[in-house]
């Protein structure tokens, strides 16, 4: 008998065991996931400081954005390439954000912010030709549909 009650008191220890090293995973891989959370935004975050920074580090490309806002039709085909390119730049990196709003890891006023800081280029009616004639259809069109939500939502005339 004194078997069987040592039995049950180490089986029982041995179950408090396994539930307490069940809760501390839950907490580390909680704790991961917040630190991967975190690691994200801060790239989003940098990746839009980097490609937004370029007009502040790249003269030419100041000049240049600057010319296409005040006399697009002076900008010539290299012009537009390097400004579409640009651009197109700035989309990948929030449609990188917009994937993972879609699937949670970013909350809907992440979101916002980053969404915010690229239509407010659409505010320049040669960026929102762009983004309208040279970049149709080459990501998803919930995203399109978000994006001009987004854009409407600040104030910006999205049709055509």
């Amino acid at each position: 008998m004194k078997i069987d009650k040592a039995n049950t008191y180490l089986s029982m220890i041995t179950n408090a065991a396994v539930l307490i090293g069940l809760l501390l995973v839950i907490i580390e891989l909680r704790q991961n996931s917040k630190s991967l959370d975190a690691q994200i935004r801060m790239s989003l975050a940098g990746a839009y400081q980097n490609n937004l920074g370029r007009v502040i580090t790249d003269q030419a490309l100041a000049e240049l954005v600057v010319k296409a806002n005040a006399d697009p039709a002076s900008i010539t085909f290299p012009e537009r390439l390097r400004i579409v390119s640009w651009q197109a730049e700035q989309l990948a990196v929030l449609y990188a954000a917009f994937e993972l709003y879609e699937d949670g890891t970013i909350s809907d006023n992440a979101w916002r912010s980053h969404a915010r800081q690229f239509t407010l280029l659409l505010s320049a009616p040669f960026f929102l030709e762009i983004y309208r004639n040279d970049n149709a259809g080459v990501w998803p069109q919930a995203f399109y549909d978000e994006v001009n939500a987004r854009a409407r939502a600040d104030g910006i005339n999205m049709d055509e």
